[in-house]
């Protein structure tokens, strides 16, 4: 069971294409479980025999050139190395010189040491983070004098996406602000920010007022 939940949820996060980050740290834990979901397929077809023969497939995990042709760039190959002989294997053995440089990008990513601070882990850029923090530092000091407590929790648009409500939580906590998730369908989830104290104040007014 717990092997099935664990491939299920490698399956899940390889789910996932995006030119624009190749090369990048965002979303390098997608980009790394995508390159072992291919590389299981890869190896499952190698272990596949030929007949009665117990000659198996010689196989290459391949990238369309360009790679902007599609989102779904990854080209899995696989050959009877008893019919083409070594000529087709030394033409999908060089690597690709982008590819090889991208997935140095991710496992430098991720293989950095716990010591390091938690910035430098995540899958976003600056650029989003400073975006996050200036929303919620604009929301403070639009708020810093109002005496309802209601007008004080903001709640950020819902259809973010789960990364992009990871990111709110990180930036939240780090300004030392109270924070915790919204909504329970998919399309209703998002992340309600505010100052301390803030959030049990809020449901002390909701019970109040008939609320649970």
């Amino acid at each position: 069971k717990q092997q099935q939940d664990d491939w299920d949820a490698l399956a899940k996060a390889a789910d996932y294409s995006n030119e624009q980050e190749f090369g990048t740290n965002r979303n390098a834990t997608r980009r790394i479980a995508k390159a072992l979901l291919e590389t299981d397929r890869r190896l499952f077809l190698e272990e596949q025999t030929l007949g009665n023969s117990s000659v198996g497939y010689k196989t290459a995990l391949m990238r369309m050139d360009p790679p902007e042709v599609t989102p779904k760039n990854d080209v899995l190959v696989a050959w009877r190395p008893d019919v083409y002989g070594p000529v087709v294997e030394d033409a999908f053995s060089v690597p690709n010189a982008a590819c090889q440089a991208d997935n140095e990008v991710a496992k430098s990513h991720l293989l950095k040491s716990l010591g390091s601070p938690a910035e430098e882990r995540n899958d976003w850029s600056q650029e989003e983070e400073d975006e996050i923090e200036s929303t919620i530092l604009d929301f403070l000091e639009r708020t810093k004098d109002r005496a309802d407590c209601m007008d004080q929790v903001f709640l950020f648009p819902t259809r973010m996406g789960g990364r992009k409500r990871k990111l709110i939580h990180f930036v939240a906590g780090k300004l030392d602000l109270a924070h915790w998730s919204h909504g329970s369908k998919d399309s209703e989830k998002t992340v309600a920010v505010a100052r301390r104290g803030q959030r049990k104040r809020k449901q002390r007014l909701v019970a109040g007022n008939g609320g649970p």
